[in-house]
């Protein structure tokens, strides 16, 4: 029995849309989480260095600097807290600074069960970790 045409077209543009898609599936799911973390990783080593730098400098409680804090919240997708010595809040990006630098001094004191270190140096340690709520 002979195919027409149209179904031969039919057959061979699903089998690429099949192909195509199952491609993807397989490309995101082995190597997109494993790009990602090394982005993050990556931007939140630039931040840190960043952040150091002027707090050094001592210009990070200038008024001056609120623009630049949050545009480096915003450009890498982070929400950003810095305390002093005393655990009083110096910059925040959240909303309720209070809230959270309680639960980083909590994580601080009682550390993580579930927290897999990615990186760590004399300065700073970058971690996953899974927040309570359900999303990483």
């Amino acid at each position: 029995m002979k195919y027409s045409i149209k179904r031969q077209i039919t057959f061979i543009f699903g089998g690429i849309m099949t192909g195509v898609l199952v491609l993807c599936w397989l490309v995101n799911s082995l190597y997109a989480g494993r790009f990602y973390e090394k982005y993050k990783q990556k931007e939140l080593t630039e931040s840190y260095q960043y952040i150091d730098k002027v707090v050094d400098t001592g210009n990070l409680e200038k008024s001056s600097y609120d623009t630049e804090f949050e545009l480096l919240s915003e450009k890498n997708n982070m929400e950003i807290i810095v305390l002093d010595t005393n655990t009083k809040t110096v910059k925040s990006t959240f909303k309720d600074s209070r809230m959270i630098s309680r639960r980083l001094i909590e994580y601080i004191i009682y550390g993580s069960t579930d927290a897999k270190t990615v990186y760590a140096n004399d300065d700073y340690t970058i971690q996953v970790t899974h927040d309570p709520g359900g999303m990483t």
